[in-house]
């Protein structure tokens, strides 16, 4: 399968929503997830359910000495969040290791051809056809499996 390299992610979303060839709308994140600390330097490779390598990752600790967090969602994929982002979008439920999302809006926008491009972290992130980028308020674009989507996140008016 060819990817198309997308040198500037945040310059080709507004490229192509701009020119109407891709569908924008807001989303909602709703899916719980099953969270733990990471091992420091521990390699974690995120695939779609069809077996397309998305991005790969390592788990790193901050200055303060915070681990991030090995995160896997309710369909099954698993990928690498920083401590503090996650403790921003997530809260503890009353089951260990089951985490509820705090949500704000954000911007989804579906592909119309094959992509990869480098993300904020300088990892290659592969998105196919289909399927969707998420634009978090910090502009951090990342890529997000139709099916995921539909299950993890509910569409919310402008």
């Amino acid at each position: 399968m060819k990817f198309k390299f997308v040198k500037d992610i945040n310059e080709y979303v507004e490229k192509y929503k701009d020119n109407l060839i891709m569908d924008e709308f807001w989303a909602q994140k709703i899916g719980f997830v099953k969270a733990v600390a990471g091992e420091v330097g521990q390699k974690i490779v995120t695939y779609t359910k069809d077996g397309i390598r998305e991005t790969e990752n390592i788990v790193r600790k901050n200055e303060q000495g915070q681990i991030d967090f090995v995160v896997t969602n309710s369909f099954g994929e698993t990928y690498i969040v920083d401590y503090n982002t996650f403790n921003l979008k997530y809260e503890k439920t009353e089951t260990q290791n089951i985490y509820k999302p705090i949500s704000n809006p954000i911007r989804v926008v579906r592909c119309f051809e094959d992509i990869e491009f480098k993300t904020n972290f300088n990892e290659l992130f592969r998105v196919k056809k289909d399927d969707y980028l998420i634009i978090p308020y910090n502009r951090h674009i990342y890529g997000i499996t139709k099916e995921s989507l539909y299950q993890n996140y509910t569409f919310i008016k402008d």
